[in-house]
C-alpha cells in the first residue's frame, strides 16, 4: 500500500488469482529458474479511502506485455509507477 499523491487514499496493488493459482504460478516461475522474470500473473491497482474504506479500479485486472504481479504503486505525476514482487520490472500507466 501507499498514500497517493494527494494524500487522501491508499494505493493498493493485488493479484487477481485465487491463492491455489498464486502458489502454482509462482511456482512453476521458480521451476523454470525464472526468477527476476516476469510471472504471468494478472494484477490490478485499486485506490482505497482510508475514512471509508471503499475501492475504485484505477488499473483493471491482467497481465500487460511482461509486467505480471504487480503489486506496489506510486503517483508520479500523472503517472502510475507499478512495481512487481516476482518481475524485474516496473511498468508506467497514464493515469488519464
Amino acid at each position: 500500500m501507499r498514500w497517493s499523491a494527494s494524500g487522501k487514499s491508499l494505493l493498493v496493488g493485488g493479484h487477481d488469482v485465487s491463492t491455489e493459482e498464486f502458489f502454482a504460478r509462482v511456482g512453476a516461475s521458480y521451476a523454470k529458474s525464472n526468477v527476476g522474470g516476469n510471472v504471468n500473473m494478472p494484477f490490478k491497482i485499486l485506490r482505497m479511502d482510508p475514512e471509508t474504506l471503499e475501492f475504485t479500479e484505477v488499473i483493471g485486472s491482467g497481465v500487460y506485455g511482461v509486467m505480471g504481479g504487480g503489486t506496489g504503486a506510486i503517483e508520479v505525476g500523472n503517472k502510475l509507477w507499478v512495481s512487481s514482487m516476482t518481475a524485474d520490472r516496473i511498468a508506467i500507466f497514464s493515469l488519464k
